[in-house]
């Protein structure tokens, strides 16, 4: 039985989704050799075996774009109806094949659409609602998304499937020099809270230094505004376009990576950082708190002043652990074993 593992969106630049995309490519084309179909826009390289098709790389190309797109998905993903392809799929807005077909999964990453930090208006958050409640089958990648998900489209637990994002498990690189007191990787946008931290950093006396590593999702202008109406004593820098490799030389030199994010559905640098032995602060959302159990510090991302202390006593203790983190949870060949499971391609083990 074969599976067609499909993203318009996917690039080669690093994200989360991205990353997940590539990562889950890889460890099923291991398992599932040329039963693998990738389906991704052209000009996007995929590592791994299977085959790769490619579609029109029109899906940022406005609304023409997309329904060239839309078509495209609606053909194949009948034909793989026909042809008993399973198919996961991140592409919105959701094809009609996957209101009828119990085979064809529709990944979605967070369930933001129902907060404040949503990407859509109230029109397009009620059309993805209503078309999210009909399709057979979600998956997400945390549970704390999940039980959003049940709650908010009033569908059955077992429509939703939950499938971690992973990380690089090889031995990371190890550095004797930690001259980051303070890292945090994430794009620009107002969930990720930035101006919070800089307020909390305002009150810490020692000069640090702290590495921002992110591209500008439309937030950077008020960093900037902030910086440059306070004064600051710390050293600031900020990085972007950076590689996988140049990353994890950047946490092999970090003290403390600090999340204050409002919103995650997952939280991948979380993992990326104490996968790499760096003590993690980070807010008290349910999902870090899932993801990371007694193996984090947690503040309230609300108080910068909450904030500010667990960065002084991180700073203090910094040769101090907390709980030994757990990383077997966020191995990219069990994750995608267990996938294939979920979604009927593998017998449980």
């Amino acid at each position: 039985m074969k599976l067609a593992l499909i993203s318009p969106y996917y690039t080669n630049q690093p994200s989360g989704a991205n990353i997940r995309f590539e990562s889950i490519a890889e460890s099923c084309g291991r398992i599932l050799g040329d039963d693998l179909i990738v389906v991704t826009c052209k000009g996007n390289k995929v590592k791994g075996e299977g085959r790769v098709l490619y579609i029109p790389n029109s899906i940022n190309s406005g609304i023409f774009g997309r329904v060239l797109v839309y078509v495209w998905l609606s053909v194949f993903q009948l034909y793989c109806v026909a042809k008993g392809i399973r198919v996961i799929t991140d592409f919105n807005p959701v094809i009609l094949s996957q209101f009828f077909s119990s085979t064809q999964f529709q990944l979605i990453h967070d369930a933001r659409a129902f907060s404040k930090f949503g990407r859509w208006g109230n029109k397009e958050r009620i059309v993805m609602t209503f078309l999210w409640k009909k399709i057979k089958k979600i998956i997400t990648v945390s549970h704390s998304s999940k039980e959003s998900f049940v709650k908010h489209l009033e569908i059955p637990s077992n429509r939703v499937i939950v499938s971690y994002n992973g990380v690089d498990t090889t031995l990371p690189i190890q550095s004797s020099v930690k001259d980051i007191d303070i890292l945090y990787v994430s794009t620009f946008e107002y969930r990720k809270n930035h101006i919070q931290l800089l307020k909390a950093l305002l009150l810490v006396e020692t000069s640090l230094k702290v590495v921002f590593v992110g591209y500008d999702n439309g937030e950077k202008y008020r960093i900037d505004e902030f910086l440059a109406e306070n004064e600051i004593i710390h050293k600031i820098e900020f990085l972007s376009g950076v590689t996988k490799e140049e990353l994890q030389i950047l946490y092999s030199k970090t003290k403390l990576f600090v999340f204050p994010s409002l919103y995650e559905g997952f939280g991948m640098p979380l993992i990326e950082a104490a996968s790499n032995g760096v003590r993690v602060l980070c807010s008290n959302l349910p999902v870090f708190e899932e993801l990371m159990n007694d193996s984090a510090t947690y503040f309230d991302p609300n108080d910068f002043h909450d904030i500010a202390r667990c960065i002084k006593r991180g700073l203090c203790s910094i040769f101090e652990r907390d709980v030994a983190f757990d990383l077997s949870p966020f191995d990219w060949d069990e994750i995608s074993s267990s996938l294939l499971i979920d979604i009927g391609l593998l017998k449980n083990r």
